[in-house]
């Protein structure tokens, strides 16, 4: 199973120059913790998430249309489409991160996967192991 196929798609982005007022709104509009950041070729470079927003932003007195650059964190561990969520779940708790942008084979970001994405993936074939299990007793 890979990563493609549960990412959610497409992924909420911004550009770098997005002010921090407008990718608060990305964020209530959409129901989502991050906006990836990402360059005229739509590659990514960076993340900024709802906590970044209250500590390197609002905590630090920050202006509402100071651009998203100046509290987005640049070095983001990301994941290629074509990993296995095996490999990502090993990756997310290796990492600690809750959250990665998927990446297709160009670089481009096509969406992200969280934590909750392969938990409810990995609960729901477990119930079904679980089924074949009790359907052998």
């Amino acid at each position: 199973m890979e990563v493609r196929h549960f990412a959610r798609t497409p992924a909420v982005t911004c550009t770098l120059e997005t002010a921090l007022s407008v990718v608060a709104r990305l964020m209530d509009d959409h129901d989502v913790g991050s906006v990836v950041v990402v360059d005229d070729d739509g590659r990514i470079a960076g993340i900024v998430t709802d906590r970044d927003l209250v500590v390197r932003a609002l905590a630090a007195g920050l202006d509402p249309d100071t651009p998203v650059t100046k509290v987005m964190t640049s070095d983001v561990l990301w994941i290629r489409d074509d990993t296995s969520l095996f490999a990502a779940a090993t990756e997310m708790a290796t990492a600690g991160c809750r959250r990665m942008p998927v990446l297709d084979g160009h670089a481009r970001v096509i969406g992200m996967i969280t934590l909750d994405d392969l938990l409810t993936v990995f609960a729901r074939q477990t119930a079904k192991l679980a089924e074949v299990v009790v359907s052998e007793l």
